[in-house]
């Protein structure tokens, strides 16, 4: 929720991501560099705050009434094996690979004055691959997969870490709003 009144804060970022990569075969997380990812944690986490009241000083001799440190961003993408279990299709225990993507970022506020830390935390957004039996659109026009038998990849869409990425810093914005507020 929006503060009442504006405060100010100095983002600071410690590590640049650490993006790690749990499977032979990556499949999304080269979509884009570490560099982009962070550019896209920045901006959109000091959008979200300034959109919520908290204004970010970016001049370093100025003093804020917060300090907003972001201590490590981890970027994983892994694959895992996914059985299907199904006796009435073909596919019954075939074992398939899926994508997991993550995006996990630890975030301190402390004030300004004191040091003393408000809210220490970490956050988690995560989005899987997945195989599905449900008809696809095309099966519904031909009249096909009618018993659903048949499974499909769900895939995701190619720019999920920079969809992840963005959702994360609207997640850690909205906390430490919160977190300034009950302050």
């Amino acid at each position: 929720s929006k503060l009442n009144h504006p405060v100010t804060a100095k983002l600071v970022i410690s590590n640049p991501p650490e993006i790690i990569v749990n499977t032979t075969t990556p499949k999304y997380i080269g979509e884009n560099s570490s560099s982009g990812y962070l550019n896209i944690i920045e901006s959109s986490t000091f959008e979200q705050l300034n959109d919520n009241n908290v204004k970010i000083e970016s001049d370093s001799i100025t003093s804020a009434e917060y300090i907003i440190e972001i201590k490590k961003i981890t970027i994983t993408e892994s694959s895992e094996r996914e059985t299907i279990s199904d006796a009435n299709s073909s596919y019954n225990g075939a074992t398939y690979i899926v994508q997991s993507c993550m995006v996990n970022i630890e975030v301190i506020v402390s004030m300004e004055i004191n040091k003393e830390i408000i809210y220490s935390k970490e956050i988690q957004t995560s989005k899987d691959e997945s195989y599905s039996n449900r008809r696809t659109f095309w099966e519904v026009i031909f009249h096909q997969n009618k018993d659903n038998t048949e499974y499909h990849l769900k895939e995701l869409n190619s720019s999920i870490f920079d969809n992840l990425c963005s959702k994360e810093s609207k997640k850690i914005s909205a906390a430490i709003t919160h977190a300034i507020k009950k302050s």
